[in-house]
């Protein structure tokens, strides 16, 4: 394992390997101290794996993870809390069954736990942590003619805690997610009405509470 190697060639070779492997998306998240983590997707032609990457303030690299479990997974959001635990969210698929996935590694490089949600046909495409340690995944799901935007709410153990969906109508579309330092959940829903490139859309912002009641729409 590399121990010294700066962030921006880090960065430059974890781009190039992401893109080798088809996926162009290195994600990045930081803490308030300065750390950064880094994941990316990788798939050999027969094994998906999500390796993660711990750097200092400094640029230079802690440790390295590849996770492989022999799902088919990717990850598309990244979080960070304020003692270095790294998370990841993104699907999980299983006999074209989706489900949201969420993984969390401790701050010395060890997968504290991982887990999935109930609802099938989601994706995980945006997260956040709370000053309590718990975490929210947020995403879209699509069940025939229904596609929710749907939010995901799991405790500091990656216990279930609560889930919500917004239906706008039409065809939702994560655009902005934030939690704020008092836990509200805040989600920006485009909603998409006939084709995509040719029908009329709404954005709208939801606001839940930190157990999860809708408090507005705006």
């Amino acid at each position: 394992m590399l121990t010294r190697l700066p962030l921006l060639l880090l960065l430059a070779a974890a781009l190039a390997r992401a893109q080798a492997d088809g996926d162009g998306d290195v994600l990045t998240a930081h803490d308030g101290r300065g750390n950064i983590a880094t994941a990316f997707n990788q798939f050999d032609g027969r094994t998906h794996s999500i390796q993660v990457n711990r750097l200092s303030a400094q640029g230079y690299n802690v440790w390295t993870d590849e996770h492989a479990d022999g799902y088919d997974e990717k990850v598309y959001a990244a979080a960070m809390d304020t003692v270095g635990g790294i998370y990841l969210a993104g699907v999980r698929a299983v006999e074209r069954e989706k489900t949201f996935l969420v993984l969390k590694y401790s701050e010395n490089g060890a997968l504290a736990w991982e887990t999935t949600d109930t609802a099938s046909n989601c994706t995980a495409t945006s997260l956040g942590t709370d000053r309590e340690g718990d975490v929210v995944a947020a995403g879209v799901c699509r069940s025939a003619n229904y596609f929710p935007a749907r939010v995901v709410k799991f405790n500091t153990n990656g216990a279930f805690m609560w889930a919500q969906e917004y239906d706008g109508g039409g065809r939702n579309y994560i655009r902005g997610f934030s939690v704020d330092y008092t836990g509200n959940i805040s989600v920006t829903v485009e909603t998409v009405f006939g084709n995509y490139r040719d029908g009329s859309y709404v954005t709208r912002t939801i606001l839940y509470s930190p157990t999860g009641q809708q408090l507005e729409v705006r």
